[in-house]
């Protein structure tokens, strides 16, 4: 897993957020299109009030195409 700690950036929220989220994609752990999901939706400074909904929705979707390409 990445080291990340608040004190490796400086900037405002919006920088460190993405900072962040930047060392979580360059993990060889994580997994990527699920990353993306959860910060378009959730993991942001602003999330809609749905939010949680939203990323359901769509983390289902990448399940089921995931099962597809597994038959």
């Amino acid at each position: 897993m990445a080291q990340f700690s608040t004190e490796d950036t400086g900037g405002n929220s919006e920088e460190v957020l993405a900072s962040i989220i930047e060392s979580l994609r360059q993990d060889e752990a994580t997994d990527v299109p699920l990353l993306e999901i959860i910060s378009r939706h959730v993991i942001t400074l602003s999330p809609a009030e749905n939010a949680i909904e939203l990323a359901v929705e769509d983390i289902e979707s990448l399940a089921k195409e995931r099962g597809e390409q597994v038959d």
